[in-house]
């Protein structure tokens, strides 16, 4: 029901129709891998979030998608989207701009995206187990995350995350230098790659 934010800012992802929760446990075992996301299970947050122009967002995500849909893993609504798209590729769309980086893995993967929000234009990074695996221009014009809650699973019954998440973190600035330190200490809690 509740995905507890450890930062002390409040902004617990939440989910209180028990058909939608995610499930931890399955039929009497703990699931391998943390939340498992099915037909479109999704937590949403109470609060929301802004990211004025200029603001370097950086998130890191452990998952194992099912790869068989398109499938959002992460969103801010339409302004921000982290996803496996249908054909099995890792994409960030920061709208209208989409970033594909490659093939989703078969195993567990840790998904690193250092994005810059920029009215002017602006970059985005991706990272796959620790390996710049994409980076592009992400000019996102007047469309910056502006009060919009951050959805953990997908929106519909049609566009929702099939696999696994065992971590995310976000940050609101720019993790570039502490990126590789950052992925090494998830990899030795989750053994990743």
């Amino acid at each position: 029901e509740t995905w507890y934010d450890q930062s002390g800012n409040s902004k617990d992802a939440t989910q209180a129709t028990a058909g939608s929760q995610p499930k931890i446990v399955d039929e009497g075992a703990l699931v391998t891998g943390g939340l498992r996301f099915d037909d479109a299970q999704k937590l949403e947050t109470a609060g929301s979030f802004t990211f004025a122009s200029g603001t370097t967002l950086s998130s890191f995500i452990t998952n194992k998608s099912d790869g068989d849909e398109s499938s959002y893993l992460l969103m801010f609504g339409f302004d921000y989207i982290v996803y496996n798209n249908a054909s099995g590729e890792r994409r960030a769309f920061a709208n209208p701009v989409e970033v594909i980086a490659g093939n989703v893995g078969s195993d567990e993967e840790l998904w690193s995206t250092i994005s810059n929000f920029n009215s002017s234009g602006g970059t985005c990074n991706f990272f796959a187990d620790g390996t710049l695996v994409s980076s592009a221009d992400a000019n996102l014009g007047t469309r910056t995350v502006s009060n919009k809650v951050l959805n953990i699973g997908g929106s519909s019954s049609s566009n929702h995350w099939n696999g696994t998440v065992n971590e995310f973190i976000i940050y609101n600035s720019d993790q570039s230098a502490n990126r590789p330190a950052i992925e090494a200490n998830i990899n030795n809690q989750y053994d990743i790659y």
